[in-house]
């Protein structure tokens, strides 16, 4: 240590300056003090870095920056997986939530802002043509191109019983039914369509919009066309249908074409389709029958929610399954992945009521979360070697059920079953 006064260097126990006489306190005192501004300049940096910080986090909220706080895969928000009821795919509220019918406007899934929804709206298989002139005859207004007309709706504030969509109209082929031309969107979605109770489509018929016939509630009995390639999204959507077969020439179909249509029971699917697009017939409450195709290789999200059948035979062509494809089916009692699905999604058999046997295929390696969240009745589950992956909460977060898991020595399965506390039983050979 050094005297502050005359820098003469003062021995350890030593309380003056032996050269100058100042006394050692003072000058430990004038080091503390420096010591204190130096900490109370530190201390002033900090606050006014902090400060700088919340006023940036402030504006980025208030400015609708994108911050971890509002991020659009919020875990407590968006997708709350351990309380689907209330998230994603509430089929028991719909008009809430992702296929908020009730609610279009503010949802994820809008199909009034055609850059949201499945459905591509610049797919035309009839090609891009300058609109010449709207037009209109005693029943139905037309919008006419160079080649051909669109249907784009009526001149009439109702229409009743059987509609016939004319074959030509100015010499020109009637090709297109306009997206909304006899739905009720309305305020909300909810005003209900025109009430038309059949429809005769013209034979070179190539697409029918987005909305046509939504909730055309009075519509009982259709018949599409031969040459038919696109039916857009929510097309059919709320219309008491009984029957419908997809034509083989339908190529393209938005998600929710049967969306609601209460009284559907069966469906023959065309051979030109590969998918089933997301809520496909999700809440067809009285659906127990399908043909498939041998070309479907997916289906989509929600695609057969709410439906009615006990027994659904899936082709040995789907290789993905997607989230919530057969939620909430409770007449559904067994059901088998076939051995070409390589991808399932969560949620997949959730509040399936009385599903009690499931039996995975070969092709699937990983089972996710929540697959049987909720179905409280579910007894065996047949897990083969091949799946190398199972998630904990695959039966949901909280178990209702004890079911027996069944597997092979050293698989995955056996592992499954000893972490969860579960019976476990050798696949019978």
């Amino acid at each position: 240590m050094t005297c502050r006064n005359c820098g003469s260097e003062i021995k350890g126990n030593e309380k003056f300056c032996a050269k100058c006489g100042a006394p050692v306190s003072l000058i430990n005192s004038t080091n503390k003090n420096a010591r204190k501004k130096v900490i109370i300049s530190f201390a002033v940096v900090f606050v006014v870095l902090i400060g700088t910080v919340i006023a940036v986090a402030n504006y980025g909220s208030n400015n609708g920056l994108h911050t971890s706080s509002d991020n659009y895969y919020d875990p407590d928000d968006f997708y709350d997986a351990d309380n689907l009821d209330d998230d994603f795919y509430d089929a028991d509220n719909l008009d809430d939530d992702f296929y908020g019918a009730d609610d279009l406007d503010d949802d994820f899934y809008d199909v009034g802002d055609s850059d949201n929804y499945y459905y591509d709206a610049d797919f035309n298989p009839i090609g891009r043509e300058t609109l010449q002139y709207p037009s209109q005859d005693d029943i139905l207004t037309y919008d006419v191109y160079k080649t051909y007309v669109e249907v784009t709706g009526s001149v009439k504030k109702d229409l009743t019983g059987e509609l016939i969509i004319p074959e030509e109209f100015d010499n020109l082929p009637v090709l297109s039914i306009k997206e909304k031309a006899f739905g009720g969107p309305g305020e909300g979605f909810t005003t209900p369509g025109y009430s038309i109770s059949s429809l005769v489509l013209p034979k070179n018929l190539c697409q029918i919009g987005r909305q046509a016939f939504y909730r055309c509630e009075n519509l009982s009995s259709i018949t599409l066309n031969n040459k038919l390639k696109s039916i857009g999204t929510w097309a059919f959507a709320y219309a008491p249908i009984t029957s419908v077969t997809i034509p083989d020439s339908v190529t393209e179909l938005g998600s929710g074409v049967f969306m609601c249509c209460k009284m559907l029971k069966s469906v023959i699917l065309g051979k030109g389709m590969t998918e089933i697009p997301e809520a496909m017939f999700q809440s067809a409450e009285s659906m127990n029958k399908i043909e498939f195709n041998d070309k479907i290789t997916y289906i989509g999200s929600s695609a057969f929610s709410h439906t009615a059948f006990e027994k659904i035979s899936i082709p040995n062509t789907v290789e993905e399954i997607a989230t919530g494809a057969f939620s909430y089916m409770d007449n559904l009692s067994e059901f088998n992945f076939p051995d070409s699905t390589i991808k399932i999604g969560t949620y997949v058999l959730s509040n399936c009521n009385n599903l009690k046997k499931v039996t995975f295929g070969k092709g699937i390696s990983s089972i996710p979360e929540n697959v049987f969240k909720d179905s409280i009745m579910i007894t065996d589950i047949v897990i083969p070697s091949n799946v190398t992956g199972i998630d904990n909460y695959m039966l949901g977060s909280y178990v209702y059920s004890q079911p027996t898991i069944y597997g092979e020595k050293g698989s995955e399965a056996a592992s499954f079953a000893s972490r969860k506390g579960l019976a476990f039983k050798l696949i019978e050979n």
